[in-house]
């Protein structure tokens, strides 16, 4: 009985997919993006909200202006909005009715957040006071921190949980309820993670140059958290390859290595081989690089100006040819700074001087539609058809309409449901 279900939702699926299909090749052709802005709110009346640190606490913390960090760029958990400042206050906005929701206060300077299994945030900052540097989990439901931990090194997602290594000692860290749940001696000195495309692939870079894949095999999981475990090698580590004292790993997709080297040069390697595939020169020592985010055919870097006063936090987006590394487009400057490179539907977001937001295509670099949002704008926020956009002023909420991105998340929908 188990099977035939199983084959009867193959067949619909298929049958479904057939028809999604026809629908897309046809209206690929005749659609166009229809991107309107939902809403706006002014940041002041935001953060003005302020949350307390609980019952019969005082906001000691809440001297001198309440801030967003320069670094700092929202996250979303479920339909709210996360804002948190210089002061430790943590607030939510409702993206569907605008509502400000205060969470919770922190001793700490609030520079950056990370989100798990898209419920469980953790905040990254210095502490007010001894300005260690801190990360913090917080429950949003019940607007109380779960725990705290002092560190200086980087934290990996994995899955719902995070990990941080200490001494070769790798940590596993449970969002959910603040709480380090297993620990595993290793060889390995954790730098800082690579970005997948696969979001259920985890790499890191270490002190040493080694490419590493984090797993947890199967039933991992449940030998991690149970109370009677003694397994001390529960993690597996697979060292993907050594690279050269003076390449930076950028991006790993499947095989293919993208890193950059310090001298200026952008470069493609298999890693199985070590094959160099092209590597071409694009910025020099004295500029900064992020990316790439790969995108069909092409690859897209964000690139600084060398540090020059007339073109200080500026730089340019610069779109190649993915098998051979040849430069296809370049933008026009845009601030270097707390941007990064992101992709709304077929749309590179870029900013100009004037504080338009820019919806360039991919293809050509060329601006398909803009929007006057003001100046300040840190990394945008994309979820499924909806974009979050902060500024130093304003925050914004933008949603493409079109017939053909629908269709495209149905698609996405379709395939993780019957494939």
């Amino acid at each position: 009985m188990i099977l035939l279900n199983k084959l009867n939702n193959r067949r619909r699926g298929l049958a479904f997919a057939a028809t999604m299909v026809v629908v897309l090749l046809i209206c690929s052709g005749t659609s166009h993006a229809e991107i309107k802005k939902v809403w706006e709110s002014e940041l002041t009346q935001i953060l003005d909200i302020k949350p307390s640190m609980g019952k019969g606490k005082q906001t000691q913390f809440s001297t001198g202006e309440n801030a967003l960090s320069s670094t700092y760029f929202p996250i979303l958990v479920s339909d709210q909005l996360l804002l948190a400042t210089n002061k430790g206050h943590i607030s939510a906005v409702d993206v569907n009715s605008q509502e400000v929701i205060p969470i919770t206060q922190i001793p700490v300077d609030i520079q950056s957040a990370l989100v798990f299994s898209n419920r469980y945030p953790i905040f990254v900052g210095n502490h007010l006071t001894n300005r260690s540097h801190y990360y913090c989990a917080v429950s949003l439901s019940e607007k109380k921190t779960l725990g705290v931990f002092r560190h200086n090194k980087p934290l990996i997602p994995f899955g719902s949980w995070a990990v941080l290594e200490r001494n070769k000692t790798f940590i596993v860290y449970n969002p959910q309820n603040g709480r380090k749940v297993y620990s595993q001696k290793t060889d390995y000195e954790l730098d800082r993670q690579i970005y997948t495309s696969n979001d259920k692939r985890y790499v890191f870079q270490t002190k040493a140059k080694h490419l590493v894949d984090i797993k947890l095999p199967k039933f991992g999981a449940s030998i991690m958290i149970s109370h009677r475990n003694k397994r001390t090698d529960v993690l597996e580590f697979d060292s993907l390859a050594q690279i050269e004292p003076d390449m930076v790993a950028d991006n790993i997709d499947r095989n293919t290595l993208f890193y950059h080297r310090k001298n200026g040069f952008i470069g493609q390697l298999k890693l199985n081989t070590k094959r160099v595939i092209w590597e071409r020169s694009y910025f020099s020592k004295d500029m900064s690089i992020k990316g790439p985010l790969a995108y069909r055919s092409l690859l897209f870097y964000l690139v600084s100006y060398p540090k020059q006063k007339d073109k200080a936090n500026q730089g340019k987006i610069i779109a190649l040819d993915r098998k051979t590394g040849q430069a296809v487009w370049l933008s026009k400057d845009l601030p270097f700074h707390n941007f990064d490179i992101v992709r709304f539907n077929d749309y590179i977001l870029s900013v100009d001087d004037d504080g338009y937001l820019l919806f360039l295509d991919y293809k050509t670099g060329a601006v398909k539609n803009r929007f006057k949002v003001g100046e300040g704008l840190s990394r945008p926020l994309v979820k499924d058809n909806s974009l979050y956009v902060l500024t130093s002023e304003k925050l914004y909420r933008f949603k493409d309409t079109s017939v053909i991105f629908w269709l495209k998340l149905k698609w996405t929908w379709l395939t993780e449901e019957y494939f």
